[in-house]
């Protein structure tokens, strides 16, 4: 079957595979290692010995069916000539392991069943040129070994041949070296266990030759050959986990039209292995990380179904079903598909990309585990924020999927509301796992309602990570006030979740760990809400105003000046005491935290109104020196941090010759003598803060802010109505 100009494939028995070409594992090749894993190669073994169907009488295999056990990939190197050779070299690109067990197979039942010089033959052993069509000739110690052992067994060709790797007792050939090599190590254990599983008194050695097939992909002498062998094979690692699991997933019976799955499943993890400037050499980590993920979510799905936790002896009584996994390999294919939704009816769809990203992020970088169980469930919050992201579209998938022959009758626009949903949740780390599996049949059979969900019953979640009153209930007020919004009528039902799509999607609203404070609904209280037109109109203008006080640097130092005015009402300031606290350390830098805390809501109120930042922060400052009426500066007087910082904040900001307080990266208070100036010896506060500008916590380049020469004129300048008294200095002058 031509596939491409330079590349076929052939359905091969072991036979043609072994007697028509000559098998190279190259040396850039993985190790060998089924033979150290035995519960992949003794379930490998088993379901070959099963699918023989051994006579009872004669003990031979009649008739079989042939078994196709996936795919075998080879390129030929660019010294082989096509017309020149007989035999032709082909350099195994990937099923290295597969191919060397059935070998080695072979060679135990050629000697178990009198058939050696047959194996001989086939794998066409020549002991002078030291050549057999299956080999390991560029590395010397393997092949070295293999040659050994098939001359071993020449010389002696009974069942005795073995007995040494049955003993541990190696024969003088066995050389010092070979203990050392990984490949030959596991290919010792192998035999081990293929004399162990195979009885001596039956015949599988025609049934192996000709009723175990490969699919052999030939790329031949081409670029993209050498494309394909350099990213397969230059990890040099153990056998992948997603190898492991084919070799234990695959149901015997069907392996043919599964191994073909597989590897299609393989191929859309190749082509998607750099996504997110991911750098990797082959589809395994998405692969492995995927089948994880799946893993993860039927175990818990099947913990909380039975109410028993899967523990690590009970584990081998649990296992994936193979067409549960090809349901959640069709999601991961449908939801990459962008052009399954109708992404373009919204005005925002950025955060699908977004979305998109954190999916191959998670794939094919990350590498923390997928296991959410009910005996460690407090303690796997990464686990379970991941789940956010992958369950509730994967779940749902499968929950519409099995009641389907195809994807063709899911609602594309209810699945995308889902995503959005719990990719929201997932950011802000609303991480609760239980409720998840029955949110989410409750979307499939009753449709993406927030506020009606589980008739209105919003009741309490009885996890123990939840981080903050927003997650105390199985939906926030937040996620219920926007599901109402967007659907309030169908007329505007696109302007108005995207409208709460970019809202949510705004950096320090989005991110919400260890945060908590005011959210979008807190925000909306303040706003009309009882129409459509009206919702629509004042979340646009939230966003805008958002963007306009936060997004621009200039706007934003002035709305941490205002917050000054609103902040000592509230326990804590809109600054934040930050480690180490011995230094007294301050920051006012993180924008999730300020645009959450109490003092910028009652701010953004008093904004609405004005909508003048400059007149605003006029006002305030008047207010303030007007209340104080006189200022006596004198050592005694203790004064507030709060009004310290206004105090510095109105003289420095008032001459755009000094350095602005607000324009670094933060600012913090550290306890120490505020000079005036160094000359007059005058102090500022003495015993009290001084203001440093710095990122977050001391270093080398941290600059100090003094108060400049000429402050207190400058504030009697700045505020003629206000009488000010400063200690040794005279008002006239």
């Amino acid at each position: 079957m031509e596939l491409t100009n330079n590349a076929f494939l052939k359905d091969e028995n072991i036979l043609t595979l072994f007697s028509l070409n000559n098998l190279i594992i190259p040396e850039i090749q993985r190790e060998y290692v089924w033979g150290k894993n035995t519960k992949v190669l003794e379930k490998f073994l088993n379901d070959l010995k099963e699918s023989a169907c051994v006579c009872n009488s004669c003990h031979h295999v009649h008739g079989n069916q042939n078994i196709n056990i996936g795919f075998l990939y080879s390129y030929k190197p660019p010294y082989v000539k096509l017309e020149n050779e007989r035999y032709l070299d082909e350099y195994l690109i990937d099923g290295q392991q597969r191919i060397t067990t059935i070998f080695l197979l072979l060679l135990v039942r050629a000697v178990v069943e009198n058939r050696v010089e047959d194996f001989c033959n086939i794998v066409r052993y020549d002991e002078n040129e030291k050549h057999m069509s299956f080999s390991y000739k560029v590395r010397n110690l393997t092949q070295d070994f293999l040659l050994r052992l098939v001359e071993h067994i020449v010389k002696n060709p009974s069942i005795n041949s073995l007995d040494f790797f049955l003993s541990d007792e190696y024969p003088f050939w066995f050389l010092a070296d070979y203990y050392q090599d990984p490949t030959i190590a596991s290919m010792t254990c192998s035999i081990k266990s293929m004399l162990k599983i195979f009885p001596c008194e039956e015949y599988y050695f025609d049934y192996l030759l000709e009723s175990i097939h490969f699919w052999h992909f030939k790329t031949e002498a081409t670029s993209q050959g050498e494309e394909l062998y350099i990213s397969m094979n230059s990890r040099g690692e153990q056998l992948s986990s997603h190898e492991t699991q084919k070799a234990t997933s695959l149901p015997p019976e069907e392996q043919i039209n599964w191994g073909k799955k597989w590897e299609n499943w393989q191929t859309f993890f190749w082509k998607n292995r750099n996504n997110n400037n991911a750098k990797n050499f082959n589809a395994d980590k998405g692969f492995n990380q995927y089948l994880d993920c799946i893993d993860s979510l039927e175990r818990f799905k099947y913990e909380l179904s039975s109410g028993n936790a899967i523990t690590e002896d009970s584990l081998g009584s649990f296992h994936t079903d193979i067409k549960d996994i090809e349901i959640y390999m069709e999601a991961l294919s449908y939801i990459c598909d962008k052009k399954k939704f109708n992404l373009d009816a919204y005005s925002y769809k950025d955060w699908y990309d977004s979305f998109l990203s954190d999916i191959w992020e998670e794939l094919n970088i990350n590498e923390s585990s997928w296991k959410v169980s009910k005996n460690t469930y407090n303690n796997d919050a990464v686990a379970k924020n991941k789940a956010m992201l992958f369950w509730s579209w994967m779940y749902y998938y499968k929950l519409k999927r099995t009641d389907n022959i195809d994807s063709s009758n899911i609602d594309s626009s209810e699945m995308l509301r889902l995503i959005h949903f719990y990719y929201i949740r997932y950011h802000c780390y609303k991480r609760s796992a239980r409720p998840l599996f029955r949110i989410i049949e409750d979307i499939a059979k009753n449709g993406f309602n927030i506020y009606k969900q589980l008739n209105g019953n919003n009741e309490e979640i009885d996890d123990q990570d939840k981080e903050g009153e927003t997650d105390s209930r199985l939906f926030s007020n937040e996620e219920v006030v926007l599901s109402k919004i967007f659907n309030l009528n169908t007329s505007s039902a696109f302007a108005l979740e995207s409208i709460c799509w970019k809202l949510q999607d705004i950096p320090y609203l989005k991110d919400g760990k260890k945060v908590g404070g005011n959210t979008i609904n807190d925000f909306l209280d303040y706003i009309g809400n009882d129409n459509e037109q009206t919702a629509l109109k004042e979340m646009e203008t939230l966003y805008s105003d958002l963007n306009y006080l936060i997004s621009n640097d200039d706007n934003f130092n002035k709305v941490k000046s205002l917050l000054l005015f609103y902040s000592e009402d509230y326990g804590c300031p809109f600054w934040q005491r930050q480690s180490p606290y011995y230094y007294y350390n301050y920051e006012c830098s993180l924008k999730k935290r300020i645009v959450r805390c109490e003092a910028f809501l009652d701010f953004y109120k008093e904004y609405r109104e004005s909508r003048d930042l400059d007149q605003m922060l006029k006002e305030k400052r008047k207010d303030f020196f007007s209340l104080n009426h006189v200022f006596d500066f004198n050592e005694e007087v203790v004064h507030s941090l709060k009004n310290m910082a206004i105090i510095y904040d109105a003289i420095i900001t008032r001459n755009p010759d000094l350095v602005q307080i607000w324009n670094k990266d933060s600012v913090a208070f550290s306890n120490s003598l505020v000079e005036e100036d160094v000359e007059s010896g005058q102090y500022l506060y003495r015993n009290q803060m001084k203001l440093w500008s710095l990122k977050r916590y001391f270093g080398s380049n941290f600059i100090e802010i003094k108060l400049p020469k000429g402050w207190r004129q400058l504030l009697i300048d700045s505020y003629p109505d206000i009488s000010f008294k400063f200690k040794n200095y005279d008002n006239s002058r």
